[in-house]
């Protein structure tokens, strides 16, 4: 039972971290989009559609299983990738299918990660 406690308590931490950072489905502003906003409206829904999956199979987790701890790492990984691209773009974060064309030559040039997030943008 504790085992199952540690879990979901650990999963409702990712997965509000995971909502935080990568589901920011506002439209920046001075966005550009790639797609005709229907698509973007179907991604949004399809990406909150597979977390409320998740947790309905989370929550009926009675006690973990080792699948379930790999599932948990895995969770892991994806939400410090979300967090690290979330800093590393600074302020040109948008949404699938959106981008800010004032920081396009960044999208060509690459994103140096280990530089402060906003130091390579232009004043």
């Amino acid at each position: 039972m504790e085992a199952t406690i540690f879990f979901n308590s650990v999963v409702a931490m990712l997965m509000t971290a995971f909502l935080y950072f990568g589901m920011d489905v506002r439209r920046t502003t001075d966005a550009q989009r790639f797609v005709a906003p229907v698509w973007q409206t179907l991604m949004k829904f399809c990406s909150f559609s597979l977390i409320v999956a998740f947790a309905a199979v989370v929550i009926h987790v009675t006690e973990p299983e080792t699948i379930d701890w790999v599932s948990l790492s895995l969770l892991a990984v994806g939400t410090a990738f979300v967090v690290a691209a979330k800093y590393a773009l600074g302020v040109a974060h948008t949404f699938t299918g959106q981008f800010l064309e004032l920081y396009f030559d960044m999208f060509v040039d690459g994103v140096d990660l280990l530089s402060p997030a906003g130091a390579d943008f232009p004043a």
